[in-house]
């Protein structure tokens, strides 16, 4: 008598297949990658047992399962047309929010699936998606057919393969997403929601913001922020510091004649303060993406990651320096614990060069170079 088995084919947490019945079987199961042909995990498994290949990224799956005994062949492919899927993402920061959130809508198009997204940060994007379904983190829908997680994930000090298909330290920031969900890669502004309000300040200003989470990302050269400063005062602009940290923060000061936000500070007043100004001048952090998001000419002052990390386009000034030491951030893993983290020279006189580097002088000539070029179109 032949025996009966139940096949079950399940995406929600990578690929696997479990194998239900009565009597004696033998089963290999291939799990192939249906673009190019190749098998990416092979199980043997008996009845009643199950098999999982532990790669979670994206894959245009194709299982094989093999009856040993009698030789019968039964494939499954993945379908995402009209099933439940579910994307998160895994970093609650703004700026990799911000990075990774946009090709996720692109991701439903191409496969017409009903998405579900969880981030951190919903508010920022959920009026403007109306195709997406948000979910706060750890909410899942009850028939979730795949799931998918956006983030950086590592193995030791090396990016972890089953989650990331490429090392993500080596490519542009929104390329962990398009990697992730097997989308091309291109860069995609975010539809962030902005608030309807008034100007905050009547006069032209330009915001600033000279903070981050260590001091290797900061613009190290201790009179650049003055001179920058300095600069916008003269052209009669009023400059507004974005930054909630307060002065002398890891000892770093603000330069004088900056104007500090007093009201509740919340993300719908920062993007206020940003949507209204005329240019937006910071380091690699949170608030540049969100400035390059909603459009407003930004300045990314940064020796620390190389210029392919962050955003590219004509409306973004990137300042590096590229003939000294740089770029550790797309070198090495961050040690979050080390606020003078600096891999290469860290108590030397070459610590922070990166950036320290950068003179106020040649932000300055990008920035004039920049208004010219706007001003004569």
């Amino acid at each position: 008598m032949k025996n009966k088995k139940k096949i079950n084919v399940d995406f929600s947490n990578g690929p696997k297949v479990e194998i239900l019945g009565s009597g004696i079987g033998l089963f290999q199961v291939d799990f192939i990658n249906n673009k190019d042909g190749n098998v990416l995990y092979t199980s043997n498994i008996s009845m009643d047992c199950w098999a999982m290949c532990s790669i979670k990224y994206y894959v245009d799956w194709v299982i094989r399962i093999t009856d040993l005994m009698s030789r019968e062949v039964e494939e499954y492919k993945l379908n995402l047309k009209g099933k439940e899927v579910k994307i998160s993402l895994e970093s609650s920061s703004l700026g990799d929010s911000i990075s990774w959130f946009a090709h996720i809508e692109e991701f439903q198009k191409k496969h017409e699936c009903k998405v579900y997204v969880s981030t951190f940060k919903n508010d920022l994007f959920e009026s403007n998606y109306p195709n997406l379904n948000f979910l706060k983190p750890g909410q899942s829908p009850s028939n979730t057919y795949a799931t998918y997680q956006i983030g950086w994930f590592y193995n030791g000090s090396d990016f972890n393969s089953h989650l990331n298909p490429r090392d993500f330290k080596k490519i542009p920031m929104q390329s962990t997403t398009t990697d992730i969900l097997g989308l091309e890669h291109k860069p995609l502004r975010p539809r962030i929601v902005k608030p309807i309000s008034a100007r905050p300040i009547e006069e032209p200003y330009v915001c600033i913001a000279i903070h981050s989470t260590a001091q290797a990302k900061y613009w190290n050269n201790p009179i650049g922020w003055q001179d920058v400063t300095d600069y916008f005062l003269g052209k009669r602009y009023k400059v507004v510091m974005l930054s909630l940290e307060e002065d002398g923060y890891m000892g770093n000061t603000s330069p004088k004649g900056i104007i500090k936000i007093n009201e509740e500070r919340t993300l719908t007043n920062t993007i206020n303060y940003l949507q209204h100004s005329e240019m937006f001048i910071g380091i690699g952090s949170g608030l540049s993406w969100l400035s390059w998001a909603i459009n407003v000419p930004t300045v990314i002052i940064s020796g620390f990651s190389t210029p392919m990390t962050e955003p590219l386009d004509e409306n973004v000034i990137r300042i590096f320096n590229e003939n000294v030491c740089n770029g550790c951030f797309n070198r090495h893993r961050l040690d979050a614990g080390d606020w003078n983290w600096c891999p290469d020279h860290k108590g030397t006189v070459r610590q922070f060069e990166c950036s320290r580097s950068i003179t106020g002088g040649t932000v300055l000539k990008s920035i004039d170079e920049f208004l010219s070029k706007r001003k004569s179109k």
